[in-house]
């Protein structure tokens, strides 16, 4: 792991200075955009692995390929975009990511 980006903010809950609207909230693009940079690789070789809609819209958004980590027992009725993989678990999506020398 090269780095951990979050996001403290929040559009509507909080305190100043973090009760804002910003650009590293996802599905916003702005932390994608920070880790590229710092770290030199490209979004399109890149996962973003989440169990949230607004994970795979960022995916879709920064041109990465997304894991949607889809608990619920039963297949989804509907792929949001930007998902390459379905998958059960958090161990399952990181078994599916290829090693970085392939």
């Amino acid at each position: 792991m090269d780095g951990v980006y979050y996001c403290p903010h929040h559009p509507t809950e909080g305190f100043a200075p973090y009760k804002t609207v910003c650009d590293c909230r996802k599905p916003n693009t702005g932390m994608i955009r920070q880790a590229t940079a710092e770290l030199g690789v490209a979004a399109s070789r890149s996962y973003v692995v989440g169990d949230q809609v607004t994970d795979m819209e960022l995916a879709a958004r920064s041109g990465a390929k997304g894991i949607w980590i889809h608990t619920l027992g039963k297949p989804p009725i509907e792929i949001p975009q930007g998902v390459a993989r379905v998958v059960a678990s958090l161990w399952e999506a990181a078994r599916w990511i290829p090693p970085l020398n392939e």
